[in-house]
């Protein structure tokens, strides 16, 4: 019983640690910080932003059960997802050809490791 409690604890920790970063610190606060990303006139910004904003959404709806498995793979699927989605704006908007090269990797790669995650999940149903 302890461990879950432990990891609710981490949890809470790194979502304070979030909201005393200096990024959320320069724009007044992460609910200001959030209101400005609201307002960027870049599309790149904006994937990125909502790209972060889905990955931590999924990562706190999949808080810890208690299987480790099953866990890791409800943590990891919104953490890939949300690496395929940066890098689908890093093709779509980046200038540089190397980066652009390693995004496609990315996809590639983050997007095999989602399905072979998802096909556990078919295979391991609660």
């Amino acid at each position: 019983m302890r461990a879950p409690f432990a990891l609710l604890s981490l949890a809470a920790a790194l979502s304070a640690s979030l909201l005393a970063s200096p990024l959320a610190a320069q724009s007044g606060g992460m609910a200001a910080h959030q209101g400005a990303m609201d307002e960027t006139n870049n599309p790149a910004d904006a994937a990125f932003i909502a790209a972060m904003r889905g990955m931590m959404i999924g990562m706190h709806r999949a808080m810890p059960t208690g299987d480790t498995d099953r866990d890791f793979v409800r943590m990891m699927l919104p953490h890939h997802q949300s690496a395929v989605d940066m890098a689908k704006a890093e093709v779509q908007y980046g200038q540089d050809p190397e980066l652009k090269k390693m995004a496609q990797t990315v996809i590639d790669d983050q997007g095999r490791e989602i399905a072979l995650m998802k096909a556990w999940e078919d295979k391991h149903p609660k």
